[in-house]
Order: structure tokens, then C-alpha cells, then sequence
């Protein structure tokens, strides 16, 4: 990621702070699925509901705002 990785988007879902939620920031939660905290592959960022799993609730959450674009 770029130099902005650590500024949070307005928008949920774009978790790669891209300014629109699209299937990029889909792949993100996917490449992470199934991880707890202090697994190799666990993405902090991909846990959007924090609850300390990446699951299906967080790829729903972003799906729920597919296309979305910030003004």
C-alpha cells in the first residue's frame, strides 16, 4: 500500500482507502479469510466489524457497499 495505508477512509468498506468500495477491497478480507489475531495471514484491516475473526460478516459488510464512490 501506498503512503496513506495508516488514513482512515469515510467510507466503511474501503479498505484500501482507494475512495470507493469495489472488488479490490473485496480481495482483501478474502486473502485473510478464516484468521484470528496472530495467525501469518491476519489482516487487521480486513476485520471490519472487529470481533477478531475475518469472516463472511466482514466480506458482507463491504458487499453491502459495493459501488459506493466518496464525493
Amino acid at each position: 500500500m501506498g503512503p496513506f495505508w495508516y488514513w482512515k477512509s469515510p467510507m466503511v468498506g474501503d479498505l484500501n482507502r482507494d475512495m470507493k468500495v469495489d472488488i479490490k477491497d473485496l480481495m482483501i478480507p478474502a486473502a485473510s479469510y478464516g484468521s484470528y489475531p496472530g495467525d501469518s495471514n491476519w489482516n487487521s484491516f480486513a476485520d471490519v466489524n472487529k470481533d477478531s475473526k475475518i469472516d463472511v460478516r466482514d466480506i458482507a459488510l463491504i458487499a453491502a457497499r459495493y459501488g459506493q464512490t466518496c464525493p
